[in-house]
C-alpha cells in the first residue's frame, strides 16, 4: 500500500527562445550617478560622476566602463550590479550617491547610498 499527498508533479525546462531565461526582456539605456557632495575641487554637486566609476554585473568579475556597457544594451533582471570607484574623491570627504537606472521600456529606478566618508 502507498500513500501520498501529492497526486501529480509537473515540471518543465526553460528553453532557449524563454525571452528571460538569462534577464530581462528590456534593456538597460541608461545609468547614471550623482553626487549631493562635490566630487572634484573643480566640480560641483550635479556632476554627472559615470566616468569615476565601474560597473560589475552578475556572478562574473569583470568591471568595465558604465556608458561602454550601457552601449552594449545588457539586459538583466534578478542579477545584480556593482559600482565600484576608479579614484578616490578629492572634493568633500563625505558623499551620499545617488543612481538612476532607465530601461528601454521607460521604466526608471533610482537609489541613494548611505552616507560614505572617505579619510
Amino acid at each position: 500500500m502507498s500513500f501520498s499527498f501529492v497526486s501529480s508533479a509537473y515540471a518543465c525546462k526553460c528553453s532557449e527562445e524563454f525571452p528571460g531565461r538569462l534577464g530581462s526582456v528590456e534593456q538597460v539605456s541608461e545609468i547614471k550617478i550623482f553626487s549631493k557632495s562635490p566630487f572634484r575641487n573643480a566640480g560641483n554637486s550635479s556632476e554627472l560622476l559615470n566616468e569615476y566609476f565601474e560597473i560589475g554585473w552578475g556572478w562574473e568579475g569583470s568591471f568595465s566602463d558604465i556608458d561602454a556597457f550601457v552601449a552594449t544594451k545588457p539586459k538583466f533582471a534578478n542579477r545584480s550590479i556593482k559600482l565600484r570607484l576608479k579614484l578616490r574623491p578629492d572634493g568633500a570627504s563625505t558623499h551620499q550617491f545617488t543612481i538612476h537606472y532607465k530601461q528601454t521600456n521607460g521604466e526608471s529606478y533610482s537609489t541613494t547610498t548611505q552616507e560614505i566618508r572617505f579619510k
